[in-house]
């Protein structure tokens, strides 16, 4: 019987923040990415390959 895949989801409380944020994600091994995203909601963001 299989495992399940383990959780990869992080949440960041931003308190009353509203508007867009900019993130930098340093990913292992490969160069760092900064993404402007939206407050308020959830984003699936993947390394480029």
């Amino acid at each position: 019987m299989a495992s399940p895949p383990a959780e990869t989801r992080a949440h960041f409380g931003l308190g009353r923040h509203r508007g867009p944020v900019e993130v930098t994600i340093h990913w292992l091994g490969a160069p760092a990415e900064t993404l402007t995203l939206d407050s308020g909601r959830y984003h699936a963001v993947r390394q480029a390959e």
